[in-house]
């Protein structure tokens, strides 16, 4: 069933906190609000109606599309939805693959993951992602396993 707009309103407000919380307030564009709104719908609107993978989709676009932007890469050749070109980097597909892989991550995880290992998992799904990878399962070993050793890390 779809979500309302007061619903959505919601899943925008929780993605938006949590884009500028990774990426930074001065990432706070009017431009980026637009995109992410919009993003929100398109992804409701090809059948998606939980609002947690809406808002993880939507925030690995987010990032997506500012990694983009900083590779000076046309952010419209990257991450068009739907592709406007069967090479783009981040087409629907790799998306879909990256919101899968970050959801077979928290499926694995205890039920309240802190916001830095979600960071983590998402940089390093990202990563995998602009490394050409496809596969949704390769892309939550790459998360997990980024994970393991952040945790590591943070032992020794």
């Amino acid at each position: 069933m779809s979500n309302t707009p007061r619903e959505l309103a919601q899943i925008f407000d929780l993605t938006w906190s949590e884009f500028l919380r990774i990426e930074g307030t001065e990432n706070a564009t009017e431009d980026n609000r637009k995109l992410l709104a919009a993003r929100i719908v398109t992804i409701e609107r090809s059948g998606e109606y939980d609002g947690e993978a809406i808002s993880d989709a939507a925030l690995i676009y987010m990032r997506a599309l500012k990694a983009a932007r900083e590779l000076s890469v046309s952010p419209s050749n990257v991450l068009a939805f739907p592709s406007r070109s069967a090479s783009a980097s981040f087409g629907p597909e790799r998306v879909k693959a990256m919101a899968a892989a970050l959801e077979l991550c928290l499926n694995e995880l205890p039920l309240r993951v802190p916001s830095d290992a979600r960071d983590t998992l998402t940089s390093a799904i990202l990563r995998a992602a602009s490394e050409g990878e496809t596969d949704a399962l390769k892309m939550m070993d790459a998360g997990m396993r980024a994970l393991s050793a952040r945790n590591v890390s943070h032992k020794t």
